[in-house]
């Protein structure tokens, strides 16, 4: 028998082991880069055919599941689990997210309280600030009574946050990435006199900067301008911010 021959047997051996669903490997055939490229060929034909007939089998299921939900109650705006149908006809539940209010965040990062962290809950836009004691207290898994009754609610909370699989509570993170700093800079640089935008960026070099910073606005009488800048900057990163996140927020 000729090796062309031989090729030909191997490769149409090779076929029926693919299309009866046997393992071939090199320990069984001796398997040439042509029929190499033919089973892999063979193969991507497979999953293209399985795609095809599985495709109208899903559309089936899926048209079917929403005729029957179309024909229940819809869930309203409040807030309550609503349902949702993917692709395989599946019905999963999920909550209905509801917006924060703005002025919560912004709140959030002009207090800058100390020791502390700052948690969204997606699902009910409640903004949720704990101190950092509590979080260790809730990680430590120490019973809850050994702590007074004002903090087992914050500890509670803390160990829902800590348990948290289906990613309700969002870390808000800008609190810890704002820096005020940057911001007095980019203030003093939009101001129209020399003078006290020279006096005011010296005022802010080195210890103390804040404390001369403050001083200086007051002196030049521009406090009120100050003011109303930082709120204005600080309301356009958190909508920012809250907009890369996917988070609804009302003013």
């Amino acid at each position: 028998m000729s090796n062309s021959d031989n090729e030909k047997q191997a490769l149409e051996k090779s076929k029926t082991v693919y299309e009866t669903g046997e393992i071939i490997t090199t320990k069984v055939y001796k398997v040439s880069p042509e029929q190499k490229v033919e089973l892999d060929r063979l193969s991507t034909e497979r999953l293209e055919q399985l795609r095809q007939e599985a495709i109208p089998n899903i559309r089936e299921r899926y048209e079917q599941k929403v005729k029957l939900r179309q024909q229940q109650p819809k869930a309203g705006d409040d807030g309550k689990s609503i349902e949702v149908i993917s692709m395989n006809g599946q019905v999963c539940e999920m909550k209905k997210k509801l917006a924060v209010k703005l002025e919560d965040l912004i709140n959030e990062i002009e207090f800058q309280m100390v020791e502390t962290v700052t948690y969204i809950n997606t699902q009910t836009g409640e903004v949720i600030t704990l101190s950092k004691e509590d979080m260790r207290a809730a990680e430590d898994e120490e019973p809850l009574e050994k702590y007074p009754d004002w903090q087992k609610e914050n500890i509670e909370q803390a160990i829902k946050i800590i348990e948290d699989e289906e990613e309700v509570y969002l870390f808000f993170t800008l609190r810890n990435e704002y820096h005020e700093y940057e911001i007095i800079e980019e203030f003093i640089g939009t101001l129209s006199e020399d003078e006290v935008r020279e006096d005011l960026f010296g005022a802010i070099q080195g210890r103390g900067a804040f404390r001369r910073f403050k001083d200086g606005i007051s002196e030049h009488d521009i406090e009120k301008q100050w003011y109303e800048f930082k709120e204005k900057k600080i309301r356009k990163l958190v909508i920012e911010w809250c907009k890369v996140m996917d988070l609804e927020i009302k003013e």
